[in-house]
């Protein structure tokens, strides 16, 4: 199969200092067994937007010389490291980032308030399934970026849930 953009951002290294596995990304003329699209990693959200073109995030494991997609390894104790792998590529979505800083602050927490009570529309893109319009792409676990403790609705407990998070009270979502 063709592969029109192929990159490894990533390399996972073994206690020997090789490589032993490693997030890639590619783009091919239909979606690569290996990709995954719109799953939820711990605070984040790979949202890669298939189409007629295939285009996503991938494990390869250099011990099986095969490739997996992100989901179907994270129980596997070997690919503990994904989540923070992510967080250093800067892949995905941070889940409450609403300025889309990559950073959860404050300000984020305060945007949601704001957008509860209509003092500013939370935007278009805060919808998982926004890009294909696709209510099937929308994970088990999230709806929108702004629905910080996954309950299905965006209201003050996201808010108040972030300044948690950031205050140091809670260390995830799920405290």
């Amino acid at each position: 199969e063709d592969i029109l953009e192929y990159d490894e951002p990533y390399y996972h290294y073994d206690d020997n200092g090789k490589v032993d596995w490693a997030i890639v990304y590619a783009i091919t003329p239909s979606p690569p067994e290996f990709c995954t699209y719109y799953i939820v990693v711990e605070d984040i959200l790979i949202r890669d937007y298939p189409n007629n073109w295939g285009v996503g995030y991938g494990i390869y494991s250099v011990e099986d010389d095969r490739f997996f997609p992100i989901d179907s390894v994270l129980d596997n104790p070997k690919y503990k490291d994904i989540p923070e792998a992510l967080r250093t590529i800067e892949a995905g979505e941070i889940i409450g980032d609403m300025d889309y800083d990559r950073k959860l602050t404050v300000k984020d927490a305060t945007f949601i308030q704001s957008a509860i009570a209509n003092i500013v529309e939370f935007p278009l893109e805060d919808r998982v399934d926004y890009e294909t319009g696709n209510s099937d792409a929308i994970t088990e676990e999230l709806t929108y970026i702004s629905d910080y403790n996954r309950d299905g609705k965006r209201d003050i407990k996201d808010a108040t849930a972030i300044q948690r998070r950031v205050a140091g009270l809670i260390t995830a979502f799920a405290d």
